[in-house]
């Protein structure tokens, strides 16, 4: 087990069928689903931060439908065969589970501030996982514990990863390319920006950057019903234009993605 106590930094360790406590006697229960609460009160910026539950369930019924199959080749073909992966920002966990099945040996964690996510994930994805309620800037994870670090479309606090990384320890980093969901984007908005490659990272060294693209047809329901409401742009752009994409009947979408590869030296 890689969790410390998110009040003194403390390891955790099972007390009982479903609690966890450190050595000054903070315990933490785990619900019913496997999951552990370690985001405390005052650590949260809302009520209920992170992905709301619209986008968390949109994203599963289209992820697990095989959209992003071809993402998730690439990023298999990087993973050790044996290690120990945290997932920074897991969300209802299909990245992490779908590496896992390709690498059983792997032990795998997920982390997200987004209740219903971690929930959506420990109830479905048990092999050799473990999920945790908690804040990708202040990890309740042990220092030099991780082998990989996994981040698709989820910020962190690279400081705070590079503590739980072990010397050489890897992060991989998942973010929109240039012409990622362009076709929803031009009906969406007059000027639509082009997302720019990734920043470099004084704490880590880069490896690789990868970039992968493809085009899908997407029909209509999973355009409307799933594939806008997992994003911001459900929130966002013309209402005209909103309006143009729930008639069509289909659309070729671009599905662009930057893959960064780094090191802790």
């Amino acid at each position: 087990m890689i969790w410390t106590c998110p009040n003194c930094r403390q390891s955790l360790t099972a007390t009982g069928p479903r609690q966890l406590s450190c050595a000054t006697g903070h315990t933490f229960d785990r619900a019913k689903q496997g999951y552990v609460n370690l985001l405390l009160e005052q650590h949260k910026k809302s009520k209920t931060p992170g992905d709301d539950d619209l986008m968390l369930h949109a994203r599963r019924r289209f992820l697990e439908a095989g959209y992003y199959e071809r993402l998730v080749q690439t990023l298999s073909s990087q993973i050790p065969t044996a290690a120990v992966i945290l997932d920074l920002g897991c969300g209802e966990g299909y990245y992490l589970a779908q590496l896992l099945k390709v690498h059983p040996q792997v032990q795998g964690f997920g982390v997200d501030i987004a209740k219903t996510g971690v929930r959506l994930a420990a109830a479905k994805y048990t092999q050799n996982i473990d999920f945790a309620v908690a804040s990708t800037y202040r990890l309740p994870i042990k220092d030099n514990s991780v082998d990989v670090a996994l981040s698709i479309f989820s910020p962190f606090g690279d400081q705070d990863v590079a503590r739980v990384l072990k010397s050489g320890g890897q992060v991989i980093r998942v973010g929109p390319g240039p012409c990622h969901l362009q076709e929803i984007k031009t009906e969406l908005y007059t000027h639509a920006k082009q997302h720019e490659a990734p920043e470099q990272s004084k704490w880590f060294k880069q490896n690789q950057l990868e970039r992968v693209t493809w085009v899908s047809s997407i029909e209509r329901d999973v355009l409307n019903n799933d594939l806008i409401p997992m994003t911001p742009l459900q929130y966002q752009g013309s209402i005209i234009g909103k309006e143009r994409l729930i008639a069509l009947e289909s659309l070729d979408v671009t599905f662009d993605f930057y893959i960064q590869f780094l090191y802790l030296p």
